[in-house]
C-alpha cells in the first residue's frame, strides 16, 4: 500500500462531515477522543511526576 500524500486527519473530518449530513453515525466517536486525551494528559503526569500513572 501506498499511503503517501494521504491526509489522514482530513479524510477523517470528511467523513464526520459527511456522517453528520447524512445523518448516519461516525465510525469514531467522540468518546474515543476523549479516551486518547485521557491517555496524554497520563503521559504527561507520569512524565511530570516520574511515577506511573492508571488509566
Amino acid at each position: 500500500m501506498d499511503f503517501k500524500g494521504v491526509n489522514q486527519q482530513a479524510r477523517q473530518m470528511d467523513d464526520f462531515a459527511m456522517a453528520v449530513k447524512d445523518k448516519r453515525p461516525s465510525p469514531v466517536p467522540g468518546e474515543m477522543g476523549l479516551q486518547d486525551v485521557r491517555i496524554i494528559k497520563a503521559i504527561y503526569k507520569a512524565m511530570e511526576t516520574g511515577r506511573r500513572v492508571e488509566v
